[in-house]
């Protein structure tokens, strides 16, 4: 969370149902509610995120998924941009670009009446027409010539100490030989979001974080009023733990623009086919965590414990239950699957 004193609090819930007959990833996902207005926000302001800019950080680029460049086509389009105060802007150029960088795709932002262009809120739901009658008249990007799977992402280049948004946006990847839509292909390690410009504010979509040991969270922010805001998610918090970085102190909220971006979170359920569900670890439950060796000499203590899988470990040390002038202590380390010893 860029700029905002706040700490998120993450609670697995079931999967939200959707209607087969909406055919889109975008607007759909973070406007679930229309008259709860939420828009994509690109910012070459320093206070605010690089989203999806061109030449931007990779961690803050827009994610699209390629599975199958000879099967699979990316539907797009955008609503009317906007800049402060909700008023319309002049176009921007955007790009779309393979995974190694290369542009395929250069274009002004579509304008009323031009291909691509999503006229409102019905359209954006509706997703693209070439699957749906009622949707938005959809530019494309067929992938035969382009002959590459993987990351493709979209780019927007901004005036300098500026932001814009998108009244609607909408990325859609269809299978050509079944003309079925895939969910769970667009991503960004952070997405920034305006709730700020029409009406009723309250974030009311979902965010599903997908994590380095393949583990799904769906995210649900209570109608969270962030106004302008990022979303990002990482093992620890504000910093990554380090030697000068204990985990107690990287989790706590900061003042200012403070984050890493690093999971992928992906407006649907990701794709299952790419991206699988993990294991989630724990300690075993009939082994107990023992002190198995004291090192007198250098003041040490050996703790080991037995766990299911691989990720990020604590243990804190109640030292302050001895009474003063003794703490406690939190060590913190990336753990393995089977036995791991935390000196």
């Amino acid at each position: 969370m860029a700029g905002y004193l706040l700490r998120f609090v993450f609670i697995l819930t079931p999967f939200l149902l959707l209607s087969n007959q909406l055919l889109a990833e975008g607007t759909k996902e973070i406007m679930p509610v229309e008259a709860n207005d939420a828009r994509i926000l690109l910012s070459t302001q320093n206070s605010r995120d690089p989203f999806a800019l061109y030449n931007g950080d990779t961690n803050y680029r827009l994610y699209i998924h390629i599975k199958d460049y000879t099967r699979e086509v990316i539907y797009f389009g955008l609503g009317q941009i906007r800049r402060s105060n909700n008023q319309t802007a002049n176009p921007l150029t955007y790009r779309i670009h393979k995974p190694d960088g290369t542009i395929i795709f250069e274009k002004q932002t579509p304008q009323t009446g031009a291909t691509g262009f999503i006229n409102n809120y019905a359209e954006a739901i509706a997703g693209p027409n070439y699957l749906n009658a009622a949707g938005y008249n959809g530019d494309s990007m067929y992938l035969n010539t382009v002959a590459a799977n993987g990351d493709y992402f979209m780019t927007f280049q901004l005036p300098g100490n500026t932001y814009r948004t998108f009244e609607y946006f909408d990325i859609t990847v269809v299978d050509t030989s079944t003309n079925t839509k895939i969910d769970g292909r667009v991503f960004s390690r952070n997405w920034q979001i305006s709730t700020y410009e029409e009406g009723i504010t309250g974030y009311l979509g979902y965010m599903f974080i997908y994590s380095q040991d393949s583990i799904i969270t769906r995210f649900n922010p209570n109608g969270f009023d962030g106004r302008h805001f990022s979303f990002s998610c990482n093992p620890s918090g504000c910093y990554p733990v380090g030697p000068t970085m204990p985990a107690n102190e990287a989790r706590k909220s900061v003042e200012g623009r403070h984050n890493y971006p690093l999971y992928r979170v992906f407006l649907n359920d990701p794709d299952s086919i790419i991206y699988p569900s993990g294991q989630l670890g724990s300690l075993v439950q009939n082994v107990p965590v023992v002190q198995t060796t004291t090192y007198c000499d250098s003041g040490t203590i050996d703790f080991t414990f037995e766990v299911t899988a691989t990720g990020s470990g604590e243990l804190m040390l109640k030292c302050s239950d001895l009474g003063p002038p003794y703490v406690d202590r939190l060590l913190s380390d990336t753990v393995y699957q089977g036995w791991n010893t935390y000196t």
